[in-house]
């Protein structure tokens, strides 16, 4: 009985030594694996460290510190995913902003205020406003103001939306 136990002591540790080998041998082959990796990744990473250190030179040559920018575009990064911001985003694409019509709009106002943005207007009393009527380009633009506020009045909801909405009557507290 004793004898049939040491037998079997014997087989266990030899099946546990096989499997030990296994595991080694396994181990070796995986180790061989990584060494031959590193060996071709380190001349690729030399690469790579030195073209971006070739890239941070040309921008501190130019007065640009990439810490400072790297850091400013991680913080955009976080303001354009916040939840709200993303609902925001939403709202701007889903709204027609972004039609061609509408940003040629968009862009021909830009472009004005470009061009006067930096000079002082002048107070305009009831008759220069009637006599700046008789001009056909304020009247194009007076219409295309109108046109919007036509179309943005539509889009407002009627005064029982409104209240129903808890929103205010007539733009009192």
């Amino acid at each position: 009985m004793v004898e049939q136990g040491l037998v079997r002591t014997d087989e266990r540790v030899t099946q546990l030594e096989q499997r030990l080998e296994q595991l080694v041998s396994r181990l070796e082959r995986t180790v061989a694996q990584a060494d031959r990796a590193t060996a071709q990744a380190a001349p690729a990473i030399a690469t790579m460290v030195d073209t971006f250190d070739s890239v941070v030179m040309r921008l501190q040559a130019k007065g640009i510190d990439p810490e400072e920018r790297i850091g400013s575009m991680l913080h955009a990064a976080d303001q354009m995913t916040k939840p709200a911001t993303m609902a925001a985003l939403d709202a701007v694409l889903t709204s027609g902003l972004l039609d061609p019509n509408a940003l040629a709009v968009v862009g021909r106002l830009g472009s004005a205020l470009a061009t006067v943005g930096g000079t002082p207007a002048a107070p305009v009393g009831m008759f220069g406003l009637l006599k700046a009527l008789r001009d056909p380009d304020i009247q194009r633009a007076l219409g295309l103001l109108l046109a919007v506020a036509r179309q943005v009045g539509a889009n407002l909801p009627t005064e029982q939306h409104a209240l129903a909405a808890g929103g205010n009557h007539g733009g009192q507290p």
